[in-house]
């Protein structure tokens, strides 16, 4: 778990956030990583990519991030991965959704309805 709170950055080794508590770490990290768990590859979340996900280290590792238009200024796609049975994956990206604004019936004030997931 530790790892993957951490950063996937093109370095060798480990090096000190510059912003604060955890590290950094370079392709050898992830290879040797992987190839100790008999992995595939592994997935983080912790940052936000423009297309929503992102291939780093030579596809040892893949950054996700499932928040369309991060902060409501980043103008971002979100990205989800759906890993079946087999381990075979899929990526699915989408954009930030339409607000709708709704007036209740019996209420004076209006509700956004976000349908990420609908």
């Amino acid at each position: 778990m530790g790892l993957l709170f951490n950063e996937p950055i093109d370095i060798y080794g480990w090096r000190e956030f510059d912003k604060g508590a955890g590290y950094y770490f370079g392709h050898d990290i992830s290879e040797k990583f992987n190839s100790l768990h008999n992995f595939k590859f592994m997935v983080t979340g912790k940052n936000y990519v423009m297309e929503g996900y992102q291939w780093v280290h030579n596809k040892q590792v893949c950054k996700i991030c499932s928040i369309p238009n991060y902060c409501y200024r980043c103008e971002n796609k979100g990205a989800i991965m759906i890993i079946d049975e087999y381990l075979d994956y899929t990526i699915l990206q989408f954009n930030q959704a339409k607000i709708q604004i709704r007036k209740d019936e019996n209420d004076d004030y209006k509700t956004r309805i976000l349908d990420y997931f609908l």
